[in-house]
Formats: C-alpha cells, sequence, structure tokens
C-alpha cells in the first residue's frame, strides 16, 4: 500500500480486532495466500485463521497484508494492514531496543538523533491499522455511534493531525513538519484509541479529566532511500479534557492529545 498523506485521511485502513466470523484472505511476505476464518489481530503481535476447523496463529511480522472476502461485509474495499505497519512490527520486534525516554514514549529502533536535524522535515502519514477504539473494534464501535459519524471522525482526524503539524513546529526545535515536498515521511499508526468523556471533562477537576488517549507507533522513514531511521512506541498517551474549566467536545479532545503527543516528543527528544 502507498504511504498516504493527510489529505487523503479518508482512505485510512480500518480492520475490527474482533474479526470473528469473517471469512479472510492472509497474504505473507512470501507471497503465500491464506483464506479461512479470522479468529483475531493483534496488531501489534499476531492473526489467528481459522483453516478447515484448524487454527493457526501467524506472526504480524511474518504479514504482507489481510483482507476481507465476504461481499457483503461491512469491511468491503476498506481493509488490510499496510505494508509500511508490517514492516514496521518486524524492524521493531527483532530489534530488542527499549529506551523509555518519556513516561509514555519508547524508542524501540533507531536512534532519536534524527529527530534534532532543522535543515530535516517530514510529511505525514496517518493510519489505523486494527485500530481498537474504547476496548473494542472500529466497526464495532461505529454501531452505536450515530448516522454519519464515521464522516465526522475523518474530519476530526484531518484537524487533529493538522493540530499536531502545528505543535510540532512550534514546540520541536529540529526537524520540521510540512504538508509535501520533504526529505522523510513521519508514519504515525494509532492502534488504541479512546476519545474520552465529556461527562468527566465537565464535572472533573484536573485538567486532564475526561481526555482523549492513544497508543501505537510513530516511525520516521527516509524518503529517499526508503531506511526507516526511528521508531517510537506510544504507551497510552493522554491529552487534555477539562482546561481551565472549558468543555472540549470529542473533536476538540482529538486535537489535545496529538497536540500531546508533539509536545513529549518536543520536550524529551535529546
Amino acid at each position: 500500500m502507498k504511504r498516504v498523506l493527510f489529505s487523503l485521511i479518508c482512505s485510512f485502513v480500518f480492520w475490527g480486532i474482533s474479526a470473528q466470523n469473517h471469512q479472510g484472505k492472509i497474504v505473507l511476505k512470501n507471497g503465500t495466500e491464506l483464506v479461512g476464518k479470522i479468529i483475531s489481530i493483534d496488531s501489534s503481535k499476531n492473526v489467528v485463521i481459522s483453516i478447515a476447523g484448524v487454527e493457526s496463529e501467524i506472526k504480524m511480522s511474518d504479514v504482507a497484508k489481510i483482507e476481507d472476502v465476504n461481499n457483503d461485509s461491512p469491511f468491503n474495499n476498506n481493509v488490510g494492514v499496510s505494508s509500511e505497519f508490517a514492516k514496521m512490527c518486524e524492524l521493531a520486534e527483532g530489534s530488542g531496543l527499549e529506551r523509555a525516554f518519556s513516561e509514555h514514549l519508547t524508542l524501540v529502533y533507531g536512534t532519536l538523533d534524527c529527530f534534532l536535524n532543522e535543515k530535516n522535515s517530514f510529511r505525514v502519514n496517518l493510519e489505523f491499522p486494527a485500530l481498537r477504539i474504547e476496548g473494542g473494534s472500529f466497526e464495532q464501535y461505529i454501531k452505536g455511534r450515530e448516522s454519519g459519524w464515521r464522516d465526522e471522525f475523518n474530519q476530526e482526524t484531518e484537524a487533529a493531525l493538522n493540530a499536531f503539524i502545528s505543535k510540532w513546529n512550534q514546540k520541536v526545535k529540529g526537524i520540521r513538519a510540512k504538508k509535501n515536498n520533504a526529505d522523510m515521511t513521519m508514519n504515525l499508526f494509532i492502534t488504541e484509541l479512546d476519545l474520552g468523556s465529556t461527562a468527566a471533562a465537565i464535572w472533573g477537576m484536573r485538567t486532564i479529566d475526561g481526555g482523549a488517549s492513544m497508543s501505537g507507533f510513530l516511525e520516521l522513514v527516509d524518503n529517499n532511500s526508503d531506511v526507516v531511521l526511528s521508531i517510537v512506541r506510544i504507551d497510552d498517551i493522554k491529552g487534555l479534557g477539562n482546561n481551565g474549566f472549558a468543555i472540549y467536545k470529542e473533536g476538540n479532545r482529538l486535537k489535545k492529545v496529538f497536540e500531546k503527543l508533539a509536545i513529549k516528543m518536543a520536550e524529551d527528544i535529546k
């Protein structure tokens, strides 16, 4: 799958982590194709598939793509795990590096030095591989939301990404974030998301009460060589919810957690 700029936000890849009863096809990096019932997907570890009643566990690092083959499936034509994410998982798993440089950020591959060169720049690619939202799959979550919420979510995520770029350039004294024509690509892979609570934002006493939170990976890739320079694991980073008694809507809470990611990187990449 080609890298997707933030302006193509509506083309994000979604797959329910609890995909029971969906016929799926797993394409391995060696070209092998496996067709069967997808039992479960853990975006950072493995996928379990049942073929003729026999369950097999496959490492995500061996997977090139996962497709849904149910013609009547709501996932149809908008499903998969990108090759960039699969490659990132393989590199992170094989590196053996675990350098926690912040409360919520851990360097798992490469170096942080590449973020410090102010002569370099990056564009942003945002994906939600095997997204879990508020404890369940994205597609299961969306069933409980009003009609049109998915389009609203895409718009709010685009606004949140713009907020991330703005805050990054404001706070980070190093590599610049750009919308295009950059030296590098920053892949943001968000695998876990909680949109927070309006009630907690209204009645909470702390600024983080009701705030959105997310987990996943941040990856920096050289566009000329396609070499991965750095992979940072994001562990349950949380944005503002109640800030000076201001009531944040869901979209605003989403902006705040993306801004928090930029701020934490600015504070701790040294």
